[in-house]
């Protein structure tokens, strides 16, 4: 399958995503992603929205978590000059099966590669 760029979007506020370093990394990996910020120092890097629109990722993925402070939502539709956001590829995943490691992430996973598989 062909490879996509794309951006986790870790958190919202700040807005963080992942490294390479990281085991969420290695969860794309598996759905045969490329990270556009891979190569950044830190593994929790803090991004803005200018760092986004510079990495120019074809697919977004936006976990979603049950906390009791729910994150704010960004709306990404303001910068179509991103290809995601002019293409609507955009994916939903659940962050409570995806970040924590345990068995539970195998459904995370799979969950999330069958829907980057509608985007390819």
């Amino acid at each position: 399958k062909p490879a996509i760029a794309v951006f986790y979007q870790r958190v919202s506020e700040p807005m963080m995503t992942i490294n390479v370093t990281t085991w969420i990394n290695q969860l794309i990996e598996v759905c045969q992603l490329v990270n556009v910020f891979a190569d950044n120092a830190t593994p929790y890097p803090k991004l803005s929205i200018e760092n986004v629109i510079v990495a120019q990722p074809h697919l977004m993925i936006l976990p979603d978590e049950n906390a009791d402070k729910p994150q704010p939502v960004i709306d990404w539709h303001k910068w179509p000059e991103i290809p995601a956001v002019k293409n609507n590829k955009f994916i939903h995943v659940d962050a409570d099966l995806l970040h924590r490691f345990s068995t539970r992430m195998l459904s995370g996973i799979e969950d999330m590669c069958e829907k980057i598989d509608q985007h390819r």
